[in-house]
């Protein structure tokens, strides 16, 4: 397989199944744009998979004026994993999201990540 994105109504998604060298992101979001409630999940690709993926995605946002991403500091450190959903309770103007994995992070598996509205 190969890493992909899926932009859709209602939805931005990605889903990292092979080793991405440089990185790879979803499509960045803005809840104040989109006008909705956003929510942001990470889930097993194949929830019958024997093993569960080695992968690290990171949530980023960036405002206003920012030249570069800040990885968004979830739950005091604690680094996310798949089964967490959350709702992104966020309507500043010129903030926006995106999330993914980081050059070096992906070690096994397939996972799926992104915001939905």
């Amino acid at each position: 397989m190969a890493n992909n994105q899926v932009s859709e109504d209602g939805r931005e998604y990605a889903t990292v199944d092979t080793d991405p060298t440089s990185g790879y992101f979803t499509k960045s979001v803005s809840p104040r744009h989109l006008k909705e409630d956003i929510f942001f999940s990470i889930r097993e690709t194949d929830p019958d998979a024997s093993l569960p993926s080695e992968i690290t995605i990171v949530l980023q946002f960036q405002c206003h004026g920012d030249t570069g991403w800040q990885t968004f500091n979830y739950n005091d450190g604690t680094a996310l994993v798949a089964g967490d959903r959350f709702h992104i309770d966020d309507y500043g103007a010129g903030v926006y999201w995106r999330a993914g994995v980081e050059a070096g992070e992906y070690v096994s598996g397939s996972l799926t990540f992104g915001f939905d509205w």
